[in-house]
């Protein structure tokens, strides 16, 4: 979507006053943009990573309209206070509101007995981040990116050695409304189980998207990851995916969870910005239905298959799955795809390791203009 004259609707009107492009976000389905007149903003954008990508680059503390596509409009937006104003089937018209951060008086956390590091100790397991929807970050490049892309960072907590005083990290992120406190190094250690210790943590609420918040309409490319133990390989396939410019990643069956550290650390940003989506052994039929009834065409991979990712491009909605390197995709997975596709390797190898399959595979089906 290159222009917002190709739109209908409210949009439609738009060109007629004075908008203009102030940010860009490119997909492999053309430039979406972020657009202003000066007084209001517009949202030009058909997926769902772009949208959100957009909207965290309109100011903290703008209060107005912004128009959007209707088919994002009920997702919510992370640090915003939000009203839909107007709806038709193509644009709706959102009032952003000034936002009021939460208060605490105090900013420096001295003690185990204060509220905010009880919060966060208890955040370091990983069963109490999976049921209530956290992540944590612990890199000071992981927590700037969080704060520049406007996720919905909930604290963050930092040693007077951290560099994010001297990026200005800090700064903005307590002009944006999060909640910064710093922390002595002793109390920092006793906060997390990760060596050598961090000199910064962040605690983030996981967006909750639904599969039916992905477009419904246009071309999409989503990559399934298949059994995938190991939190790193999965983090790296999550990175890859994002990359790549797929639409989202779907971790299914016996999996590491996307909330493990080590998850979060490998996708090096793209959990909390990028569509990721889990789903059991016990929700396979339902994940399979959903996809599809939306008109997805699923892939899996196989050396014994005849064609490739290139090969499959005359389908507009498309899922590639990737699995363990050693046992392959599932049984039920096989028979959930509706074709098999391989990736020619040179003799002396049997397999790439999953992460890598998961590039050469997206780069191959998927083309940016």
């Amino acid at each position: 979507m290159d222009s917002i004259k190709q739109k209908e609707g409210i949009y439609s009107a738009l060109s007629n006053k004075d908008y203009k492009s102030i940010y860009s976000y490119k997909t492999p389905y053309g430039t979406e943009e972020l657009m202003s007149n000066g007084s209001d903003y517009a949202v030009i954008s058909s997926t769902l990573r772009g949208y959100m990508g957009l909207c965290g680059h309109i100011p903290k503390d703008f209060c107005g309209n912004v128009y959007v596509p209707a088919e994002f409009a009920h997702i919510p937006l992370p640090q915003r206070n939000v009203t839909l104003t107007q709806k038709d089937s193509e644009t709706a018209i959102l009032k952003f509101e000034k936002r009021q951060a939460n208060k605490y008086d105090f900013s420096f956390i001295g003690s185990k007995k204060n509220s905010v590091y009880g919060e966060i100790r208890k955040a370091d397991s990983l069963s109490f981040r999976k049921q209530n929807n956290l992540f944590i970050l612990e890199e000071e490049r992981l927590i700037k990116r969080a704060v520049d892309d406007s996720l919905n960072v909930m604290y963050i907590v930092y040693t007077n050695k951290s560099a994010l005083i001297a990026n200005n990290t800090i700064a903005a992120a307590k002009a944006s409304g999060i909640p910064c406190f710093s922390i002595n190094d002793g109390l920092m250690a006793s906060l997390t189980d990760t060596r050598p210790v961090p000199r910064e943590i962040a605690l983030c609420r996981m967006p909750e998207y639904k599969l039916s918040d992905m477009p419904h309409s246009g071309c999409s490319s989503v990559l399934i990851a298949d059994n995938i133990e190991n939190p790193d390989n999965l983090g790296l396939i999550i990175r890859t995916a994002d990359a790549c410019g797929a639409d989202a990643v779907i971790s299914v069956g016996k999996q590491a969870s996307i909330f493990h550290k080590n998850c979060v650390r490998a996708s090096r940003g793209a959990i909390g910005r990028f569509p990721v989506f889990e789903f059991s052994v016990n929700e396979f039929d339902e994940l399979i239905n959903s996809l599809k009834n939306s008109g997805y065409r699923i892939y899996g991979s196989s050396a014994k298959a005849t064609i490739t990712a290139h090969n499959t491009d005359e389908y507009k909605r498309r899922a590639f799955v990737v699995s363990n390197e050693t046992f392959g995709i599932s049984d039920y997975m096989a028979k959930a795809a509706d074709e098999m596709i391989k990736i020619p390797m040179a003799t002396g190898q049997s397999s790439f390791n999953v992460a890598v399959a998961a590039g050469i595979i997206l780069s191959q089906a998927i083309k940016f203009e």
